[in-house]
């Protein structure tokens, strides 16, 4: 008797609702620009990526972010996004993990250093 292998590929999908600032920001998925398939009655947009890839939220004139599709910050269906001004009064230095807890921050004196408690 002959032994028989069977191979079965599966394919994640992720949904989301998007919220941004700005509004208007295109999404691209593994560098195509994507559509959403459906607009909320609250002005949100719905979108839909099958399997694993990068995820690019981007706009004229700001920064961009871009997060892994198996990793993109999905609270309760949706994905908030706010894209920093290129041109803002801030310099951006990096960042640091705190976690999806609400933080307070404090500035040093001298402005060289940030505190940021854990909740």
């Amino acid at each position: 008797m002959g032994t028989s292998v069977l191979f079965a590929q599966t394919t994640a999908q992720t949904a989301f609702s998007l919220k941004s600032a700005p509004a208007d920001l295109n999404v691209f998925y593994n560098g195509e620009l994507i559509r959403p398939v459906s607009t909320s009655a609250n002005g949100l947009r719905n979108y839909r990526i099958n399997g694993a890839g990068t995820v690019r939220f981007s706009a004229a004139g700001y920064v961009p972010v871009e997060y892994h599709s198996g990793s993109l910050p999905v609270r309760k269906g949706i994905v908030g996004i706010k894209l920093e001004n290129e041109k803002g009064m801030m310099e951006y230095l990096g960042e640091y993990s705190t976690g999806v807890q609400p933080k307070s921050a404090y500035f040093s004196p001298d402005g060289r250093r940030i505190f940021v408690p854990l909740l």
